[in-house]
């Protein structure tokens, strides 16, 4: 295949805003295969993998759910919990999807479906899609265990880090995707 054909299907990942007018705020770095266009960190698409967009090893299904406690009411009281434990629900999810994506070493998800269950004592968010890396976008970094000040026993610590980046590397192979390199594991 020639250059241009691969510049090309690299272009369907390029953000189209330059750096001064993006609307809302995004991580932008050089594309991995042409050099010249910006692409994001990690993308989260609707639409499913389209071809011949450039991709390393394979796709894997990505799954996360959120269960959030709602007291229980009726009429408006109802409608005012929904609205406000909503957009959390949704946060918690997009936060666990962008940990497992790292977990699997992946940085797209396409075909990405989201529901939204609504009873009387419980919001729950499930979200499904095919997790992929996409070669121009970057590896994603390594997940890193932090306890704040709740707990202070480095050893366990260090030892979950070791088991995290274990199993990162493991899925990394699995997935037949590029070997961690030391620049990865620097997060």
């Amino acid at each position: 295949e020639s250059v241009e054909a691969e510049v090309s299907t690299c272009s369907l990942c390029h953000i189209p805003y330059n750096e001064a007018s993006v609307p809302f705020r995004v991580t932008m770095l050089k594309c991995a295969i042409c050099r010249r266009g910006k692409v994001p960190d990690v993308l989260f698409t609707t639409i499913e993998l389209p071809e011949g967009i450039p991709t390393t090893g394979t796709g894997c299904l990505l799954q996360a759910y959120v269960c959030r406690p709602k007291p229980y009411c009726k009429g408006e009281m109802n409608a005012k919990e929904i609205s406000d434990g909503l957009p959390f629900l949704e946060y918690e999810l997009h936060r666990l999807l962008i940990n497992k994506l790292k977990v699997k070493g992946m940085n797209t998800i396409f075909g990405l479906r989201v529901q939204v269950q609504i009873g009387e004592k419980m919001l729950v968010g499930l979200a499904t899609g095919t997790a992929v890396f996409l070669t121009p976008l970057p590896p994603p970094p390594v997940p890193k265990v932090s306890a704040g000040n709740s707990w202070t026993d480095e050893k366990k610590l260090a030892e979950i880090q070791k088991q995290l980046l274990d199993t990162v590397k493991k899925n990394r192979e699995t997935y037949q995707l590029k070997p961690i390199s030391v620049s990865d594991q620097i997060t």
